[in-house]
């Protein structure tokens, strides 16, 4: 299997989360001159954070589906043809990243650090996800491969590469 692709297709919903909550972190803050002077919902500002982030994902859409094209054409991958079942996987990540987003905001309100520590713990997360490695292919005891199975980004990942890469429709491993 062409690693490139495999780890491309785990990164692109990676970048969109990430990018998102840790933009969404400051958005409250970045906006609140604007906020006591214009009478709008505060939620709206995470919520375009997402969105935007949301549409440069939709915009790295065609590189992932032209570099899927340039492996089949080259005969080193098939090309999955579960490829456009992936609008309906990204309404979780948009739910996740929406409300991850929401609650980080509203933290950082309190909590003006936050931001530092969102960043960490999304360090952190990437290596605790699915992203750069298969847990399906991992060599490692059973106990720690639950642990990480519990990571709530691991059976979206998993299901978005499945889709977009091994061109299966798969279910929740547990």
């Amino acid at each position: 299997e062409p690693y490139p692709l495999f780890l491309f297709s785990g990164l692109l919903p990676w970048l969109f989360f990430s990018g998102a909550v840790l933009d969404g972190s400051t958005t409250l803050i970045d906006n609140g001159p604007l906020l006591a002077k214009v009478m709008c919902p505060p939620e709206i500002f995470p919520a375009v954070t997402v969105v935007s982030h949301f549409i440069h994902h939709l915009l790295a859409l065609p590189v992932l589906l032209a570099a899927l094209a340039v492996a089949a054409a080259a005969g080193s991958h098939p090309f999955p043809v579960t490829v456009w079942l992936l609008p309906a996987v990204l309404v979780p990540w948009l739910l996740l990243a929406g409300g991850a987003g929401l609650a980080v905001s509203a933290l950082s309100v309190r909590y003006r650090d936050l931001r530092d520590l969102v960043g960490h713990l999304l360090n952190l997360l990437f290596f605790a996800s699915p992203i750069i490695y298969s847990l399906d292919g991992l060599d490692i005891p059973s106990s720690l491969e639950r642990v990480l199975r519990l990571n709530p980004l691991a059976p979206l990942v998993e299901l978005y590469r499945d889709l977009a890469f091994a061109g299966v429709v798969s279910g929740p491993r547990v």
